[in-house]
């Protein structure tokens, strides 16, 4: 975290089925929450994430999602939150924390549809919150 810059969660997708994954796209939303968080799980905002092509054991693909503000209003243009020393400080003190949650939709080479839901945070701090629970339940992936 540096001091005057977006703060940037990164995220890497690697392919571990047995057929290439092709035309990826989802998005991710990362919010600083409190311990008392209602996890909704929504995309009015966030990180879009596309591609074309995950090969069989090639290399992850990277992106990144940046922290924004968890109140949002949707459809108006947000930008990203900057680090500042207060975030850092509410940070330290375990009352919040960092997470990050999206979707990902894509297809297989025969034409089929998978999707794989995801929510990440700093576990020590997140485990025995409110949210916590529903962030591991979160997640998912198709049983297709």
């Amino acid at each position: 975290m540096v001091d005057g810059q977006p703060y940037r969660q990164k995220m890497e997708f690697r392919n571990s089925g047995r057929t290439p994954a092709v035309t990826y796209q989802g998005a991710a939303v990362t919010f600083m929450v409190p311990c008392n968080w209602k996890a909704s799980f929504t995309y009015a905002h966030g990180t879009r994430i596309e591609g074309r092509v995950i090969d069989l054991n090639a290399p992850p693909q990277v992106a990144y999602s940046v922290l924004i503000p968890e109140n949002a209003p949707p459809g108006r243009q947000i930008t990203a939150t900057r680090v500042d020393e207060n975030m850092r400080r509410a940070l330290a003190s375990s009352e919040f924390n960092l997470v990050t949650f999206g979707r990902i939709d894509y297809g297989d080479v025969f034409g089929g549809h998978h999707w794989f839901t995801f929510c990440v945070a700093d576990t020590a701090k997140a485990e025995g919150t409110n949210w916590w629970e529903d962030c591991v339940r979160y997640n998912d992936i198709d049983r297709n």
